[in-house]
């Protein structure tokens, strides 16, 4: 009674919201449909019913303890399992931290902050008297949570899943906490996938004794979780090993977490520290040239390249690519602003999927996003971001979150033309082809000529418009 009190669980009945908020008219319609607390009908759209029903809720508030958004388990049985308040004007998930306002004086305190993937995970956690937590809602770590956290204490300690998609949170928490000046731990949690897992298994107190004695540095934890996948009896696998230690190495700079890792890796290697040292001094000599270099993103597919001159880095696969005046930029943000849209409305994102098809496209992994984004909301209705994290490889995992925390990748256009700036790039694209082929072969046929008109045509129609 305490914990639902504490957390102002409740339970949703049948359309609860339109009859006490709408038909008594204390709410408009359009408002209440803008947060999301009820939805039209999709036969008569002047009918409306509630967006929650039948789920047990958890009311989540933003810093300052307004309740701005919610989320509902099905009960007793159904799917989706939850269903989650999107993203609106008052709701936005990279600006959330679970518990915070509530915690504030605890973490203060206590000096440091636990923190989590999901909101149960920081009631299991209160329910074993760690009050000090916190969660980022399954959402990557942005800045804006950062700050909060910074303005609290200096002391993380990362409790993500210990499944795939979680491990890779960590990481990107690790690399943005530690550039955030602030000292990070992990809890590695093996025994189960999270914290609410562990207190069902093993019981509350047993949840507050593995959280305050089992924590790893992060570069230990960084170390741990690339040494699991280490096998000594495959080469390949000790040279992955062995770069991945280089670039753990390369984040941190730092002399003495260097030696350490150094003498680790010999200890687990079997090879002299002197000859580790010489291999990884030399990589990362490597690594640092091939960073320096400002080089577009590069995939399997030739033809995904507009052709431009050639400067001193040369041609890339066979394609003559001018790089410092990379014609696709304009189209990556058209499609990356797409995918933004795309990923925060089921409506939006089918009508992409009508005007765009499964053709036009302007990089293999957006492509990929989109392709798995229009598959999601064939079957939901609403953005779980965990559940859609997990669907994604790792490329697509961190091309999505950069999309999802970015600033800067909107235009000025309106969803349709954008959807017209993609579908431009192929038909530049295949103009661009044609006219190369052209030039290769005086003997072009009167079908490649008239390829290359109509492409041409294409894409003055789009300029006009």
């Amino acid at each position: 009674d305490d914990l639902i009190k504490r957390f102002g669980v409740g339970l949703s009945g049948k359309d609860v919201i339109c009859k006490t908020l709408l038909e008594n008219e204390k709410y408009l319609p359009i408002d209440l449909k803008e947060v999301k607390l009820i939805d039209s009908d999709k036969k008569d759209n002047s009918r409306y019913y509630d967006f929650f029903q039948s789920r047990i809720m958890f009311p989540i508030k933003d810093l300052n303890g307004n309740i701005v958004g919610f989320s509902g388990r099905i009960f007793p049985n159904g799917t989706p399992k939850y269903v989650n308040s999107p993203d609106n004007f008052i709701f936005k998930k990279g600006n959330i931290l679970y518990n915070y306002s509530d915690c504030y004086n605890d973490i203060k305190l206590a000096k440091r902050v636990y923190l989590f993937e999901g909101f149960m995970d920081v009631i299991a956690a209160c329910r074993s008297n760690i009050n000090n937590s916190v969660a980022s809602m399954g959402t990557s770590l942005t800045e804006y949570q950062i700050k909060a956290i910074k303005k609290l204490t200096n002391n993380v300690v990362i409790c993500y899943d210990s499944d795939e998609p979680g491990i890779e949170a960590t990481k990107r928490a690790i690399k943005l906490l530690t550039e955030a000046g602030l000292s990070v731990s992990c809890i590695y949690m093996t025994e189960t996938k999270d914290a609410d897992e562990f207190v069902a298994k093993y019981g509350e107190g047993a949840l507050k004794e593995y959280l305050e004695n089992k924590s790893f540095s992060s570069v230990d934890y960084l170390y741990e979780v690339e040494k699991e996948k280490l096998n000594l009896g495959d080469p390949n696998s000790i040279i992955s090993f062995q770069k991945k230690v280089y670039n753990i190495i390369s984040f941190f700079k730092n002399k003495a977490i260097e030696s350490y890792l150094v003498d680790k890796l010999a200890s687990d290697l079997k090879i002299d520290r002197t000859d580790i040292k010489v291999e990884y001094n030399n990589n990362d000599i490597n690594d640092r040239v091939i960073n320096d270099l400002e080089i577009p993103y590069i995939d399997d597919d030739p033809n995904d390249y507009l052709p431009g001159d050639i400067n001193d880095l040369g041609a890339v696969k066979g394609r003559n690519i001018l790089l410092n005046d990379y014609k696709k930029n304009k189209y990556l943000k058209a499609e990356k602003a797409l995918i933004y849209i795309a990923y925060n409305s089921k409506d939006d994102c089918l009508h992409i999927r009508n005007e765009l098809g499964f053709k036009s496209y302007v990089n293999k992994i957006n492509r990929g996003i989109l392709y798995k984004l229009y598959d999601y909301y064939q079957l939901v209705d609403t953005m779980n971001s965990q559940d859609f994290f997990a669907k994604l490889d790792e490329l697509e995992f961190e091309q999505l979150n950069s999309i999802i925390n970015s600033q800067n990748i909107f235009v000025s256009e309106e969803l349709d033309s954008l959807i017209q700036i993609v579908l431009q790039y192929q038909y530049e694209k295949d103009a661009m082809y044609i006219k190369e082929e052209v030039k290769k072969n005086q003997n072009a046929s009167v079908n490649d000529l008239e390829k290359l008109i109509n492409s041409k045509k294409r894409i003055i129609k789009i300029n006009k418009k």
